[in-house]
């Protein structure tokens, strides 16, 4: 797990980003290794890169290598989005939609796919998962981080994760940027955030 003990390091261990999260992402198209085809996992979850795009009411992964382009989701009014694939290679989306911020997610209890509303308030969701090494599947998880305003001007970092099903919030650091740029592993093998004081423009 590369987000030891629920918190931020207590010493920050800076890095680059692995590709292809050092990428120059979009509100609307992000970047994320992954599997040689959804659901399949004989590969391994860095066999190749994808790349997310939301057009009117689509959103669909596109394989740089080995396939074709697959509509995962549908919803209109989406004005940011970020993805991640699980350990079985099951599509993860968070995104805003009208404001609010939604996250699409396989649920293994229901054993389908299910939408996720979060509380209000919530500001630039980001999705990943910490750890793709085939050797770290079982103590892997798809992260949701996000920043939630405090009122004074300030904004806070949360995270919520997958093995909690999304449910349990986890404070992460006070006083942040608002709005999450880029995000992933770093090649410290840590999971890194960079903020900033303005969202993306498209």
């Amino acid at each position: 797990m590369a987000s030891p003990e629920d918190r931020m390091s207590t010493t920050p261990v800076p890095n680059d980003f692995l590709s292809p999260d050092d990428r120059e992402r979009t509100l609307l198209e992000d970047f994320e290794a992954g599997p040689l085809a959804l659901g399949d996992t004989s590969e391994g979850l860095r066999y190749q890169v994808w790349t997310l795009t939301y057009t009117p009411n689509n959103f669909t992964i596109t394989p740089e290598t080995i396939g074709s382009p697959v509509v995962v989701h549908t919803a209109p009014s989406v004005t940011q989005c970020t993805f991640a694939f699980d350990q079985n290679a099951n599509i993860t989306l968070s995104y805003m939609q009208a404001g609010i911020a939604k996250l699409y997610w396989y649920d293994t209890l229901a054993a389908q796919y299910v939408v996720t509303t979060s509380a209000t308030g919530i500001v630039s969701p980001a999705v990943t998962l910490d750890d793709k090494r085939g050797t770290q599947s079982s103590k892997s998880d798809v992260l949701l981080f996000y920043t939630r305003p405090q009122g004074d001007g300030s904004s806070n970092l949360y995270m919520r994760r997958q093995r909690d099903r999304y449910e349990d919030e986890f404070l992460m650091q006070e006083t942040v940027w608002p709005y999450i740029w880029k995000f992933g592993m770093n090649d410290s093998l840590r999971v890194q955030l960079v903020n900033s004081t303005e969202n993306q423009q498209p």
